[in-house]
This record gives C-alpha cells, structure tokens and sequence, in this order.
C-alpha cells in the first residue's frame, strides 16, 4: 500500500519499521 496521505504517526511509524526505512 503506497501511503501518501498524512495518516496518524503510529501508522507512519509502522510501515517506516516493516521497510527498514530509518
């Protein structure tokens, strides 16, 4: 799911976690 929409941090937070982004 490709989220470019400011959605609630937590969410953020979640994908940035699951990509290893960060």
């Amino acid at each position: 799911e490709v989220v470019d929409l400011p959605e609630p941090m937590a969410k953020q937070a979640n994908m940035v976690d699951e990509n290893s982004v960060g």
